[in-house]
């Protein structure tokens, strides 16, 4: 003896618990999205050091240099055009990133 309704009951909970699924789904995409925006974050802090370009390591779109700062501290930081040579003075730019908060160093602005 079947009761009446229950084939139509079953499908009306397949269709919510799919329902249910693809807005997890599209909220899990979302989140992920958002999360990895974020990591690529970094925040100017607007202190700027002067250092004195020591080497530098050419990659394909930038360059890595060692900067000494004050003659004694060294810090590698990015320069993103390839005008900074060794001996050069540079202002770097302080960067902290904000999701891990950590620093890193940009060069601002390089004179020869």
């Amino acid at each position: 003896m079947s009761i009446p309704g229950k084939k139509r009951l079953g499908k009306q909970k397949l269709n919510e618990a799919m329902l249910l699924w693809s807005l997890l789904a599209v909220f899990a995409v979302v989140m992920s999205t958002l999360i990895l925006s974020s990591l690529d974050r970094s925040v100017d802090t607007g202190l700027r050091i002067e250092g004195t370009v020591f080497s530098c390591d050419t990659h394909r779109r930038f360059r890595r240099c060692t900067i000494l700062i004050g003659g004694r501290q060294a810090e590698r930081a990015t320069v993103l055009s390839k005008s900074a040579m060794p001996g050069d003075t540079v202002t770097l730019k302080v960067l902290r990133h904000r999701l891990f908060g950590t620093t890193d160093y940009v060069v601002a602005t390089a004179d020869p």
